[in-house]
């Protein structure tokens, strides 16, 4: 934090840039370092692998409600998706990679099996298994 561009932000605080600066932390024993809240919505997001948008309310996820309204549904022609159906969104997308989108109720852990090269695997990433 010594080197670094300074710059103006919309918060009026300011901002410190380093370009091409990388950070790496060890992900043994399932230990994720999380830097922002930002992130932390968006790993509940995928730990939860939710696709019902008043399930992840309730756990208070609250950044997907406004996605899952029947207005908002509407409008995109998802009408035929139930009202707080996100339809394939990070959660989804990161716990099911590859499978086919059906509604919020499907079981999808016969789909969370890749098929790669003709062979059947499990995707496991054991630092997104947040609880």
């Amino acid at each position: 934090m010594l080197h670094g561009r300074g710059k103006g932000d919309r918060t009026g605080t300011g901002v410190l840039s380093v370009f091409g600066a990388q950070a790496r932390y060890s992900l043994r024993g399932q230990f994720v370092w999380i830097l922002s809240e930002r992130y932390i919505v968006m790993f509940s997001c995928v730990s939860q692998g939710s696709t019902n948008a008043k399930e992840l309310s309730a756990k208070g996820v609250k950044i997907w409600e406004a996605n899952g309204s029947r207005q908002f549904l509407d409008n995109l022609g998802f009408t035929d998706r139930e009202e707080g159906d996100l339809g394939p969104v990070y959660g989804f997308q990161w716990r099911h990679y590859g499978a086919e989108y059906t509604d919020m109720h499907a079981g999808t852990l016969c789909q969370s099996l890749i098929f790669l090269g003709g062979r059947c695997t499990i995707l496991f990433i054991p630092a997104l298994s947040i609880k």
